[in-house]
């Protein structure tokens, strides 16, 4: 299994409010890296929770957008 690295880093804190849509970026050293997206331990199936989650992949570049924030997700 490839080692991949990321390149940038998500931020230590970041914030939001209730119902804010929020983009998690970073950037990997390899387009072709796989990059899995976890709250609480549990990974994120967007599949699952199409109207809450999207991530995207372009390039280097890996994108969580959490499309409606909720109260019981912390951030920090």
């Amino acid at each position: 299994e490839p080692q991949w690295r990321f390149e940038t880093k998500l931020p230590a804190t970041l914030e939001g409010d209730e119902n804010d849509k929020i983009e998690l970026e970073c950037s990997v050293q390899d387009e072709d890296a796989e990059c899995d997206w976890f709250f609480e331990g549990e990974k994120i199936l967007p599949e699952l929770y199409p109207d809450k989650y999207e991530i995207i992949s372009y390039g280097k570049v890996r994108t969580l957008v959490i499309k409606k924030l909720s109260s019981t997700e912390d951030l920090g």
